[in-house]
């Protein structure tokens, strides 16, 4: 018996009905929660394809009652090349990992970094926030001749939910005075894609961050956005380049000092802005000296070797740079307290 659940009794069975269904199944029957059940289930397929859909707890809605779940599900994708690699097109996927990972809380089953729990300590956040869900994947994958395929992915569901979370366990480590880099949260999205041949070659860099509570020691930046894409025909020498990005940094102003509400002196945290927007375009034509499968070109000299580097072209590139600097209120002080 508990408080939660009241008088309550558990009994549940294992199974194993092939690759697709293997785990178990637990049944927790109680006087307050009626029905909740725990399950665990493994599957495979395709011989390269496996995972585990795991649910630490749910509560069947029957009766009058609060929901409640906590379960995470898991997949993981092994490739293995079916082509040798001088065989491979653009398309043809060669060795990679897949990790990709899921999970949804309801928040009056979680915790705040004390041990205590959000339902009995923080009630408002639960009444406000039901439910956080977060998805965590990384993948690498090869892909034709030379090209990979490279994605981090940790973002949540609730940023809202998340950033209160987070202010919770930030004061209750300020007010034990303990290392607060143990709440720190970090979100982050990042694609980056190369793949091509000996003509034609094509460049994706694409990055999001949020630092949910900024300004710890470590901490560098609060957001970055980065969109960066590129394509280049090796051929004619044709290649162009596109970049906006856009972040803030982190840094000290030496020598500045202020005064905070406790009359100590602490160090001024400044915040710089930087916007950067940046295409290119090159152009050109190795034409006649160059052997080039992309227009069938031929050699037309005996001077292949020296010529097949040099080509006729031009270069053209903009470029525009935002750069704004913030600083907090400060005072240089230099008298002793």
């Amino acid at each position: 018996m508990d408080s939660d659940r009241g008088l309550f009794g558990i009994m549940g069975f294992d199974y194993d009905l092939g690759p697709l269904a293997q785990g178990f199944v637990d049944f927790e029957l109680s006087t307050k929660q009626k029905l909740a059940l725990k399950v665990s289930n493994d599957y495979s397929f395709w011989g390269n394809n496996s995972g585990n859909i795991f649910v630490n707890r749910v509560v069947v809605p029957i009766g009058n009652h609060k929901q409640e779940w906590d379960f995470k599900w898991n997949h993981k994708v092994t490739n293995v090349p079916k082509k040798a690699k001088e065989d491979r097109k653009f398309y043809d996927a060669g060795y990679g990992i897949w990790n990709l990972n899921y999970q949804n809380i309801t928040t009056n089953l979680m915790y705040a970094v004390d041990g205590a729990k959000l339902k009995d300590d923080y009630t408002a956040f639960v009444d406000k926030y039901r439910h956080i869900g977060f998805w965590d994947m990384n993948i690498n994958q090869e892909l034709g001749q030379n090209g990979e395929f490279n994605a981090k992915y940790y973002w949540t569901q609730d940023k809202h939910a998340l950033k209160a979370l987070t202010d919770i366990n930030d004061k209750i480590m300020k007010d034990d005075d303990l290392d607060p880099r143990r709440t720190d949260v970090d979100l982050y999205k990042s694609i980056k894609y190369t793949n091509g041949n000996k003509d034609v070659e094509i460049t994706v860099d694409n990055e999001d961050f949020r630092d949910i509570n900024p300004g710890y020691v470590g901490d560098l930046n609060s957001y970055r956005k980065k969109r960066n894409y590129g394509i280049d025909f090796r051929g004619p020498k044709i290649k162009f380049d596109y970049l906006n990005s856009d972040k803030d940094e982190y840094g000290e102003l030496l020598g500045m000092r202020d005064r905070g509400d406790d009359k100590t002196i602490h160090w001024v945290q400044n915040v710089a802005y930087d916007k950067r927007k940046e295409w290119g375009l090159t152009f050109g034509n190795y034409y006649p000296f160059r052997e080039s499968d992309f227009f069938g070109y031929q050699p037309r000299t005996g001077y292949q070797n020296l010529t097949n580097t040099l080509y006729f072209g031009a270069q053209a590139k903009q470029v525009e740079i935002i750069k704004k600097e913030y600083e907090y209120d400060y005072t240089r002080d230099n008298e002793k307290l």
